[in-house]
């Protein structure tokens, strides 16, 4: 389990590797739909709901399974009709040939690599921070570090795209002021899972204003079944620690209140979240780890 003192401390390699193998969590009874559902719930501002499709100029479809493929081409059909700019990125093992899609095929799994690896190039290389956070911001600059483990070549092999292509489509994804990403994605019930879904849902938010945060450009293909979706609570304000990624696993060792005021501002977004961390039992950094 993850250590949460106060105290600066060392993981050992084991104690790394324990945090990456946890396996499956306590997620009994969760479709996929309903856990892209909470993790979006999870990562944006209480109160968020979602954008409308029309108010986008860009689809962004993540795909991971084939079964979503028929689904996926007669909605791509509708959102060209409709003059939508559309990417794909697609980790099936059939490519979709749509010649009106931009489509980058990626080796299963590593749609975490791909989306971390953007949010690296945005907020390293083009030195970008979001306009709700500042300069100063101690869990945003964890987060930047962190972020520097997600290079354009280690993205590429994992992967399996040159690295000049990945180049090609983060120009594509940060050059539109608003995207909405359609998720046709079977999902297992694992911490991978969850770290996979949350850095999509988290790269959403890269370059946005503040108040268009409360408006979530995400939505899923699901199988018909209708449920009752209660968005989880979050608390607002906590005391934590933060983590900096070198080697292994370190602790900066810090904490107070101060650092977490923006569980009281509904235009903010934690991308280092304990919250987060205590609803799903999982690392409060959205780690990614070789597929």
């Amino acid at each position: 389990m993850i250590n949460k003192s106060y105290s600066p401390i060392n993981l050992s390699d084991n104690q790394s590797t324990c945090l990456r193998d946890r396996g499956a969590i306590s997620t009994k009874g969760t479709s996929s739909h309903k856990l892209i559902d909470e993790v979006m719930y999870m990562v944006y501002p209480s109160g968020a709901k979602r954008l409308e499709i029309e108010d986008a100029e860009e689809m962004i479809v993540w795909i991971n399974d084939e079964k979503y493929i028929p689904s996926v081409r007669r909605k791509i059909k509708t959102w060209y009709s409709n003059r939508k700019k559309i990417i794909v990125i697609n980790s099936c093992k059939e490519k979709l040939h749509i010649r009106y899609c931009s489509e980058y095929h990626i080796k299963n799994g590593t749609e975490g690599w791909l989306s971390l690896g953007y949010m690296n190039f945005i907020i390293n290389e083009q030195k970008y921070i979001p306009d709700y956070l500042t300069e100063g911001d101690r869990t945003f600059d964890a987060f930047r570090q962190f972020l520097q483990d997600y290079s354009l070549e280690k993205v590429s092999a994992e992967t399996g795209l040159l690295k000049s292509v990945i180049e090609e489509l983060y120009e594509k994804l940060s050059s539109v002021s608003q995207s909405y990403h359609w998720l046709a994605m079977s999902m297992t019930k694992s911490e991978v899972a969850i770290q996979k879904l949350r850095s999509i849902i988290l790269m959403t938010t890269i370059k946005r204003k503040g108040k268009e945060l409360l408006n979530i450009p995400v939505f899923y293909e699901r199988e018909g079944d209708n449920f009752h979706f209660t968005p989880p609570l979050k608390r607002k304000k906590r005391q934590s620690t933060v983590f900096s990624i070198k080697g292994p696993l370190s602790i900066i060792g810090f904490k107070g209140n101060d650092l977490f005021e923006r569980y009281t501002d509904n235009h903010k977004v934690s991308f280092y979240d304990w919250d987060f961390a205590d609803y799903f039992d999982v690392d409060p950094l959205p780690h990614i780890y070789s597929v």
